[in-house]
C-alpha cells in the first residue's frame, strides 16, 4: 500500500512538471557503475528516456554473471532546495520482497539508497548506500612476475588498453592477453617486468 501512494504522489508530481522532468532525466541518463567493485548489492544502473517517460534498469552481484533486475519506470525530480538537489526514485516489484532506489547526483556521481522489503515474514529487510560513476573502475594488482587488472563484469562492451608513455601523441593499444571471468570481474594477466604502464578501458559499442 506504501508503494501505491508514493508512486502516485510521485506521478502527480510528474504530471505538474513535465518539462522538469525531461530536463531531469537527461541529468541522469547513462550508465552508472559501483565504485566498489566487489559489492554484494546492486553493480550498475541504466538509465534512459524519451520526452517524459524515463526507465531504470539494475544489475546485482551475482556469480558467474550479475543478475539483471529488469527495467522499471523511473521518476526523475528535483528537490527545491537552494541550490537545487537532483534526485530520483523508483521501485521494483520481485515477488518475494520489493526494493525501493532513492539517488541523488553529486557533482559527477550518483549517490544511492536501496531499501529491500522481504515479504515472507522473515525479517531480513536491509537498507544499502551505493556510490556510483559513469564509467567502470579498473582494479590492478601485483602477482608475482605478472600484473592482474580486473572490472566489473557488469560492465561489458569495454576493451582493455595498454600504453607505456602519456607524452602527446599518446598510442592505446588493445590488450591482447586472454580475458577470463573470475569472481564476477573480467580479469586480463600482463607481463610486469615492462617499468611503467598505463591502462584504461575504452568503451566499443
Amino acid at each position: 500500500m506504501k508503494s501505491v501512494t508514493c508512486c502516485s504522489l510521485i506521478a502527480l508530481s510528474l504530471a505538474m512538471h513535465p518539462s522538469v522532468a525531461k530536463a531531469q532525466g537527461e541529468i541522469f541518463q547513462g550508465d552508472w557503475y559501483n565504485l566498489d567493485s566487489f559489492t554484494r548489492g546492486c553493480t550498475k544502473l541504466s538509465i534512459s528516456g524519451v520526452g517524459t517517460t524515463w526507465l531504470i534498469n539494475g544489475w546485482g552481484a551475482c556469480s558467474p554473471t550479475d543478475c539483471d533486475w529488469g527495467g522499471t519506470i523511473f521518476y526523475p525530480m528535483t528537490d527545491f532546495a537552494s541550490p537545487p538537489l537532483e534526485r530520483g526514485f523508483a521501485i521494483w516489484e520481485f515477488g518475494f520482497k520489493t526494493s525501493y532506489l532513492s539517488v541523488m547526483l553529486v557533482g559527477n556521481q550518483l549517490m544511492a539508497d536501496a531499501y529491500n522489503i522481504f515479504h515472507d515474514g522473515s525479517g531480513r529487510d536491509y537498507h544499502d548506500v551505493y556510490t556510483m560513476a559513469k564509467g567502470p573502475s579498473l582494479t590492478i594488482a601485483s602477482s608475482g612476475p605478472s600484473v592482474v587488472v580486473s572490472w566489473s563484469s557488469s560492465a561489458t562492451g569495454f576493451t582493455l588498453q595498454t600504453c607505456t608513455n602519456l607524452s602527446a601523441p599518446v598510442t592505446w593499444t588493445p590488450a591482447t592477453n586472454a580475458v577470463t571471468l573470475v569472481n564476477r570481474r573480467f580479469t586480463i594477466t600482463d607481463d610486469a617486468s615492462i617499468a611503467v604502464r598505463f591502462y584504461r578501458l575504452q568503451k566499443t559499442n
